[in-house]
């Protein structure tokens, strides 16, 4: 609008001579009239451009979902209807700095599920922060970047299913950073990142901490394929210091004697992945493996999948498999997914199908089977329809 604005001016103030004059019409602008003009516009614009408020960003979602557990050995199957409420936003105050904040439904107990389950004699929705942070990205490039707080974790994740070792809803605590370096020819970017994250403090004892690092990478194929590949590792240090059992009550799954977890935790997380973006069915084929490299027994985990299709816009849909196998003590049980009826122990499927009813509402119907590894249980199924709602 601008360079119309001023070719306008400057039309109307250098043509008045072919403009036959008007009795009883509007007089000419004058030049002077014409800057005037011009000054307020600008002056105007410049103030809307500084308005704080426009580097506001909301953004929100609300999840309808109807699910049934149907479990072995004699214990009754449950049905249940939940819901789960996220509504955020970011300010960025320049071109470096972000700030960011969250808040969910759920408890804020369990750090895996902002769901709400219905029937609890109307009782109101609990609603916790689980994001607060900020993110700086130095001037050399915003390929770098520093986030402290409580914030999204970093991870390069499975495209299939990528929740085995770090539950998606898992928001860690305390400082990650990262940086891409560009690679030769059709390599993608080298991206590297890792972060210090608390997981337990004591007062009057020693705190529990973990440590994560991951470099990811890809290549171009060719014709839409591409291929990616990212390592991981999650180091835990000590996570009963001076005998604090706040996260063995939190245990799902691994072994424990005396009181204490019997494995430490150096969890290696390994996913590869072939992808075709091309046409109107995109595809990708996955494999992950897993293994608690500081575990003596029970230690690895693997999964493949595989997807076809996309749900981004209305009409689009998608539809994913993946097999998997995670032994007691592969992943530390307190972060892995509380999807399937066990976080460690079983060996699995999952299986789905999204559907995008509106660019902004998407239907997701999906089936999760654990056959645990122990022979004398029977498979464990949960069967789960959720309505998603982007605002």
């Amino acid at each position: 609008m601008r360079p119309f604005l001023l070719c306008s001016a400057f039309f109307l103030s250098v043509s008045p001579l072919w403009a036959a004059p008007c009795q009883d019409g509007p007089a000419l602008l004058s030049k002077g009239d014409v800057a005037r003009i011009v000054d307020e516009y600008l002056a105007a614009r410049s103030q809307a451009e500084s308005n704080p408020w426009d580097a506001l960003n909301m953004y929100g979602d609300l999840r309808l979902r109807q699910e049934g557990s149907f479990a072995a050995a004699g214990n009754p199957d449950r049905y249940r209807s939940r819901a789960r409420l996220r509504l955020g936003g970011t300010w960025a105050s320049n071109d470096t700095l972000e700030v960011g904040a969250r808040m969910v439904t759920g408890s804020r107990n369990d750090p895996r599920s902002p769901h709400v389950t219905f029937g609890d004699g109307f009782q109101g929705l609990e609603l916790s922060l689980d994001r607060a942070y900020a993110t700086w990205r130095p001037s050399l490039g915003r390929d770098s970047w520093l986030t402290g707080g409580k914030f999204s974790h970093p991870l390069r994740r499975n495209p299939v299913y990528g929740e085995l070792v770090w539950d998606g809803d898992i928001q860690p605590e305390g400082l990650a950073l990262g940086t891409s370096i560009p690679l030769p020819g059709a390599l993608d970017d080298l991206r590297l990142s890792a972060g210090q994250f608390l997981l337990l403090e004591q007062r009057l004892a020693k705190d529990a901490w973990c440590t994560f690092a991951q470099a990811a990478t890809g290549a171009s194929l060719g014709n839409g394929r591409a291929v990616h590949v990212s390592a991981s590792t999650t180091f835990l240090h000590d996570p009963t210091p001076d005998g604090a059992n706040e996260l063995v009550d939190q245990n799902r799954g691994n072994t424990l004697v005396g009181g204490e977890f019997a494995e430490d935790f150096g969890v290696f997380d390994l996913v590869a992945d072939l992808a075709f973006d091309g046409g109107a069915r995109p595809w990708v084929i996955s494999a992950e493996g897993i293994r608690n490299l500081r575990a003596d027994q029970s230690r690895d985990g693997w999964a493949l999948g595989a997807s076809l299709g996309r749900a981004a816009k209305r009409g689009d849909w998608r539809f994913y498999y993946q097999l998997q196998s995670i032994e007691r003590d592969a992943v530390f049980s307190i972060f892995a997914q509380d999807d399937f009826t066990r976080a460690t122990g079983f060996r699995s499927h999952v299986l789905g199908v999204n559907y995008q009813l509106t660019d902004g509402v998407g239907l997701h119907i999906w089936a999760l089977v654990s056959d645990p590894h122990a022979p004398t249980n029977e498979d464990e199924w949960r069967v789960r329809i959720d309505l998603n709602i982007k605002f």
